[in-house]
């Protein structure tokens, strides 16, 4: 089982997104973001919930998550 921190490792290698990146795909500062990354903080449910929409919009919708991916590396 992996850790929150783990998928949003393995988001960001993905799309070889920077923290930055990743950051701001999910809406949240950068200093939060690598809290989580590092378990100094744990991830609020809403978060989590933007973390499970990206899966399903990953396979429902490929273009608008494409367009999402391509939106936090501009």
């Amino acid at each position: 089982m992996s850790t929150m921190s783990d998928q949003f490792i393995d988001l960001k290698s993905k799309h070889k997104m920077n923290d930055r990146q990743l950051a701001k795909l999910l809406g949240v500062p950068l200093t939060t973001l690598r809290g989580w990354l590092y378990n100094v903080r744990i991830p609020g449910s809403s978060t989590l919930r933007t973390m499970e929409l990206l899966e399903i919009i990953e396979q429902h919708a490929p273009r608008l998550y494409r367009d999402l991916i391509d939106d936090a590396m501009a």
